[in-house]
């Protein structure tokens, strides 16, 4: 289990980055926007989700799952510090989850050649894949990063628990 993991990503190529980032900023801002608007809107969003559109779940189970309360025994993660709290919607990338994932990477059984994961440095590969100057304009615009509960300083501590 691995604490408040980023489960989905925005990527965009670099010729478009370059040629266009008017275009990048209005799709970060589109992503960015969906995700607060999520988090103020719940149970709205459990029934956009559902009714033959993009989840096959009942209503009721992806209500609960993006309502349930900390206190839910049976969705509840078990974990001394973590709280159980429900699925996230927060845009930042932080640099020290690519860390850890890179790490976790050469842990992890991969279908292939694995050789070039021995090569990257895990604190490197943020600065050289991830360009957060469009995801920050999209946080600051909408109010900061306490509108996505974000931490202020935008830095964490990776939380992983190996079950």
């Amino acid at each position: 289990m691995w604490a408040d993991h980023a489960c989905c990503a925005v990527v965009v190529r670099q010729e478009l980055v370059d040629a266009a980032p008017h275009a990048v900023q209005a799709v970060t801002d589109a992503v960015a926007g969906a995700q607060r608007w999520i988090g103020a809107n719940r149970p709205q969003t459990a029934g956009l989700l559902t009714a033959d559109r993009y989840l096959p779940q009942p209503l009721p189970a992806v209500t609960r799952a993006l309502t349930r309360a900390a206190t839910d025994p049976v969705l509840q993660v078990r974990h001394p510090s973590w709280h159980g709290e429900r699925m996230g919607f927060r845009p930042y990338p932080f640099p020290s989850y690519t860390t850890a994932l890179v790490d976790a990477m050469r842990d992890t059984v991969v279908d292939g050649d694995r050789r070039f994961l021995d090569r990257l440095d895990p604190a490197g590969v943020h600065a050289a894949l991830v360009d957060d100057r469009f995801v920050l304009r999209s946080i600051n615009t909408l109010g900061g990063p306490a509108a996505f509960d974000l931490p202020g300083s935008l830095l964490r501590t990776e939380e992983v628990q190996l079950t």
